[in-house]
């Protein structure tokens, strides 16, 4: 049932603008009418982006796997937490989950077409591997050594409802430039897959859903009326503070119940839909309805929608098959009838596909070396520390606003300094100043040591992240590449809480460590986060560490509520400091009277 706009804003509490860039943005512009009737499809995506009750770690890419990607012949994909660590030896792979992860999103977001023309040669889909700092280059260097075909497959999980899984072949010998020859996207949400297989030159669409039983749905429908009795309770305890004759609330607390009351309101008109959807669709299955799992529902040749060009090429090729399927006679031996659900659910996935491709936004931190510098040219293309302090200049970040207040609290923590100042010389270089102690002058940045010249960097970068994306519901994931170089263990260790506050904050992180000392403070972390048993951990805990061994796929170390691992470290990690304090233990007894030099 179509809900007027000026109502959907006032259920998710937004702003008509800000539903209206957002719809824009999904490829569904509508009017600023107060009275335009937003559909369901439309009014799902609003919820899915606006709905209070979700959580940060829920949102942007979810997982990565790889077949003849690198050093791996197939690995299965690693998923993603609020904090991910990825820690083991060199040359292990650690460094193919983040390239693996910015090839698959980067990509997905700027498909393009191989030719102008509408041949299937001239619409098979481009995928480059020459993306700015990835130190790739071309698919030969990114195939597996020994792959037994030219062929290197992506799966990721983009979103809790969207999946993907493409495949690149070269074009020509040493090019950075491959082709798509076979992607899929499942939706688990609408239950439907659309498949675009170059080779054969089909576009499939596929039901994904299994055979309908009642038994699902009743569990579905018992949970609903749980979550409506719960949200009716917290409208009645409300209800009854406000009428409350005894005691008289402050105007800030009776406003705030009444907002809550609000929101409380919307969300049971919204339990009390679904429960009704439900039920009917209880009733459907209990006739016997529906399609086997996977069965497909409809093929036809490659065709690209042109009514908006410049639009992602994969939401064009499935416009292009709902086109077909409104236009067709698919009343073949092969195929079923046409039918107007697989219109509408083929928009729904295209809804669902936009979104979580604005939710897998990647922000990269990569390893670089500190520099000595005192003055830092703009004209210094070449140098990662002059781009950061350019972007943080940009950002117009300053004293008192929460991204100055983050550097300048962690300095304070790290004894780094009391303030910084960062001076732009007549556009053409920066200075950065360090006042170290009240009293002092301020000194260069230079005359620092090398780690708190990293940290600056660090802090500057994180704090320039933090404003992009300040007032976005969206935040993306930060993926960290060796933050730790050149910074002393108690550093190290306090990195670990950084990342943690940019979790808090709402942004996901990703990092990849050869440090003891950060996952030794995760370990503390999660013990401090004091979780009941490990059920509890285990569905609520936001940090996770993986250990990829020399050898040997990765796996998932897994915490205890003490924070302890549930497996074990390959050789050279843990072990490797208490190997060689053993070692000199054993010396000290074996050699208690030591000879004079």
């Amino acid at each position: 049932m179509a809900v007027k706009l000026i109502k959907a804003c006032k259920d998710l509490n937004v702003g008509m603008k800000t539903v209206s860039d957002f719809c824009a943005l999904m490829g569904y512009p509508i009017p600023s009418d107060p009275n335009y009737r937003i559909d369901d499809d439309l009014y799902m995506l609003l919820q899915k982006e606006f709905g209070f009750d979700r959580k940060p770690n829920h949102r942007g890419i979810q997982s990565i796997g790889v077949a003849n990607f690198r050093k791996f012949e197939k690995l299965e994909p690693v998923s993603l937490d609020g904090v991910t660590y990825v820690v083991g030896g060199n040359n292990a792979g650690k460094s193919t989950i983040v390239k693996a992860l910015r090839l698959v999103v980067e990509n997905l977001c700027t498909l393009k077409s191989v030719g102008s023309d509408y041949s299937q040669a001239g619409m098979t889909p481009l995928f480059r591997f020459d993306l700015k700092g990835l130190n790739i280059g071309t698919f030969e260097k990114a195939l597996y050594r020994n792959a037994s075909i030219k062929a290197i497959t992506f799966r990721s999980q983009l979103s809790d409802d969207v999946n993907v899984a493409l495949t690149v072949e070269p074009t020509t010998e040493n090019s950075a430039i491959a082709v798509v020859t076979y992607l899929r996207i499942e939706d688990s949400y609408v239950k439907f897959a659309f498949e675009l297989d170059m080779k054969e030159g089909k576009m499939r669409l596929f039901n994904i859903g299994g055979s309908p039983t009642t038994e699902d749905a009743e569990v579905r429908l018992k949970k609903l009326n749980t979550q409506l009795k719960e949200t009716q309770n917290k409208l009645d305890d409300i209800q009854a503070q406000l009428e409350n004759k005894v005691v008289v609330l402050p105007y800030d607390k009776m406003m705030d119940l009444i907002n809550k009351s609000t929101q409380f309101n919307a969300e049971k008109e919204k339990q009390e839909k679904i429960i009704k959807t439900v039920e009917v669709e209880i009733k459907t299955r209990q006739k016997g309805a529906g399609t086997p799992a996977g069965e497909l529902l409809f093929e036809t040749t490659p065709s690209l929608n042109n009514d908006n060009p410049s639009d992602n090429l994969l939401v064009r090729f499935m416009k292009g098959m709902q086109v077909q399927l409104s236009t067709q006679n698919t009343k073949s031996q092969s195929q079923k009838s046409k039918s107007p659900v697989y219109v509408m659910n083929l928009d729904r996935m295209i809804g669902n596909y936009r979104w979580a491709l604005t939710s897998s936004a990647i922000e990269y931190i990569g390893a670089h070396a500190a520099t000595q510098k005192t003055i830092f040219s703009v004209d210094d293309y070449n140098d990662e520390t002059v781009a950061i302090i350019h972007e943080w200049m940009q950002q117009q970040i300053l004293p008192g606003e929460p991204e100055y207040e983050f550097i300048d609290r962690w300095m304070k923590t790290l004894n780094i300094g009391i303030r910084f100042a960062i001076e732009n010389h007549f556009g053409e270089a920066y200075s950065v100043n360090v006042t170290e102690r009240e009293g002092e002058k301020p000194s260069s940045l230079s005359e620092l040591g090398m780690g708190a010249i990293q940290m600056m960097t660090l802090l500057l970068h994180i704090s320039s992240i933090m404003r992009k994306y300040a007032a976005s519901k969206v935040k993306p994931l930060v993926v960290f590449e060796e933050p730790e170089q050149n910074m002393h263990p108690n550093w190290q260790s306090h990195l670990a809480e950084i990342f943690n506050d940019m979790r808090l904050a709402g942004f996901r992180v990703m990092v990849e460590t050869h440090s003891e000392y950060i996952i030794r403070k995760s370990q503390i972390q999660v013990a401090e986060m004091k979780f009941v048993d490990q059920d509890d951990l285990n569905e609520n805990c936001e940090i996770a560490t993986y250990y990829f061994p020399a050898d040997g796929a990765p796996y998932k170390m897994g915490y205890r509520t003490s924070g302890g691992f549930m497996n074990q470290f390959g050789e050279g990690f843990f072990d490797e400091a208490a190997k060689w304090d053993m070692a000199i233990i054993q010396n000290e007894v074996s050699n208690p009277v030591r000879r004079r030099r």
